[in-house]
């Protein structure tokens, strides 16, 4: 009972509101997970198409990234 009231208070609305609320925000997703699956479905590139897509580009085009250490890739390498 406690934690319902802290969680009341936290967000200023009641139980019931905070269950709908979080309801249309789980719809939207699965919503928005189902189009985007359904726009992305019969598209294929492989990592060469990327590649060439990328070295096409103007070098100023391209985003700075700063190296942050290792690629969450165990198996990329530095020319992957």
């Amino acid at each position: 009972m406690v934690r319902r009231k802290l969680l009341e208070a936290a967000y200023h609305k009641t139980i019931p509101q905070i269950r709908e609320i979080l309801m249309q925000s789980a719809r939207e997703y699965f919503l928005t997970q189902g189009v985007q699956k359904k726009l992305t479905s019969n598209i294929t590139v492989t990592p060469a198409e990327v590649r060439s897509a990328i070295a096409k580009l103007p070098q100023d085009s391209l985003p700075m990234i700063p190296h942050a250490g290792r690629s969450g890739n165990p198996h990329a390498t530095s020319d992957s």
